[in-house]
């Protein structure tokens, strides 16, 4: 009876204890939290952070490297080293996602720049901004519509107000420093969107998403950050334009843009570009023809199909269910499964399958319009404009605080 009592005692420090451990094999990283359901949890949001990551520096592939993501219940904050996070239930989510975009980018720039793992203040500008825009995605789960998120730069810009360009890139703020790191993380983001436009000026073919690139190598080879951002910018730029000129433009035009329609509509779109598979044709001039979703058994049948194109366009759709809203997500993941049905010689149910992706597709855009109209109606109505600039309403109150304990004596306004 003793021995069943201590048992009973040591029994909730055993399951306190317990872990659970997952391997993304598509990102390379290992999950480890108190849950199945955490580790799940935990493991689709850091996969989505490696798309983006892969997105943004415009590369493919498995990474070499092995990534280690742990929760651990007595952490307070997050604790970045190499290539490993742990983190607490008090860390916030873009503290968090900071630290995972940091060592992605880590592991990227060792497999790009033999070993040589970027960290320094171009590697923390870049993760700092596409964390930013990984909680927007998040906070904006159920459609963009209502995405007033980039309202204060809009202000800041329309009035003038613009961060200085380099420092942006070679200064950044501590994660500590959390409504001032948030409303960096935003410049950034912006700035991240105006360098993705750019294409290269050196000789040879003009290319796009080298910039990011470019300014990891810099990073990874210990090059200083303000000279590297000026050599950098020197090769993309046309000859004789001022950066800080240039990147005023850039990011004036993003936030006066009005949306080019809701993410439904651009996913729509990207469905319809992603609605037809190449394949070796050799009556063709370039080799290669594209034939719709619906043809391609046929196409199997009279031309060699290429399988890495299948492969290729199941993971295009995939990541595009990351990216989209909830209610879009199991409609566009059974376009990638029916393809898998093509891929295995199925061309039966791979027509079946077809035809469902297609229908939930068609029922779930529909619907999510319809949510996307509903909440642009309540955000713009109910959500008040004080918890927008909450960030710039408490930096405004630390600073008039800090002047006030400096210059106690009153400003005269009635002096003359």
């Amino acid at each position: 009876m003793k021995h069943a009592a201590v048992l009973l005692l040591l029994l909730p420090l055993w399951l306190h204890a317990l872990t659970f451990h997952e391997l993304q094999s598509t990102s390379q990283v290992r999950i480890t939290a108190p849950s199945v359901e955490e580790v799940r949890n935990i493991g689709r949001y850091v996969n989505a952070c490696f798309l983006l990551v892969d997105e943004a520096l415009g590369v493919q592939g498995e990474p070499r490297s092995l990534v280690t993501v742990e929760e651990k219940t007595e952490a307070a904050r997050v604790h970045c080293e190499e290539l490993s996070v742990t983190f607490g239930q008090g860390a916030g989510m873009l503290e968090f996602t900071e630290a995972v975009m940091r060592v992605l980018l880590m592991r990227r720039s060792q497999d790009m720049f033999a070993g040589r793992g970027a960290g320094g203040p171009l590697c923390q500008f870049m993760a700092a901004g596409l964390a930013h825009r990984q909680t927007m995605r998040v906070r904006n789960a159920w459609g963009d519509a209502p995405n007033l998120d980039y309202l204060p730069a809009r202000f800041l810009y329309s009035n003038g107000i613009f961060p200085d360009l380099h420092k942006l890139m070679t200064a950044p703020v501590p994660v500590d420093f959390t409504n001032l790191f948030q409303i960096y993380a935003m410049h950034c983001d912006l700035l991240i969107t105006a360098l993705e436009h750019l294409t290269s000026t050196k000789g040879g073919p003009r290319r796009k998403n080298t910039f990011l690139r470019e300014l990891l190598e810099m990073d990874a080879f210990g090059r200083a950050p303000a000279e590297a951002a000026n050599f950098v910018l020197a090769s993309h730029l046309p000859k004789g334009t001022a950066p800080q000129w240039w990147y005023q433009q850039q990011v004036l035009r993003q936030v006066r843009q009005e949306r080019m329609g809701s993410g439904v509509e651009r996913i729509v779109a990207r469905v319809e570009e992603l609605g037809s598979l190449p394949v070796v044709d050799a009556t063709s001039m370039e080799g290669v023809a594209y034939v719709p979703l619906e043809e391609a058994p046929q196409a199997f049948k009279d031309l060699k199909l290429d399988r890495q194109a299948i492969t290729t366009r199941r993971r295009q759709f995939l990541e595009l269910s990351r990216l989209a809203p909830p209610l879009l997500r199991d409609s566009l993941e059974a376009f990638s499964i029916a393809l898998g049905e093509l891929q295995d010689g199925n061309p039966r149910k791979y027509r079946q399958g077809l035809r469902h992706a297609r229908a939930a597709f068609e029922a779930a855009v529909a619907r999510q319009k319809r949510v996307d109209a509903f909440m642009d109606e309540f955000e713009r109505g109910y959500v008040p404009v004080g918890v927008r600039f909450e960030p710039y309403l408490e930096i405004e109150r630390r600073y008039d605080a800090l002047h006030k304990s400096l210059f106690h004596l009153p400003f005269d306004t009635t002096a003359q």
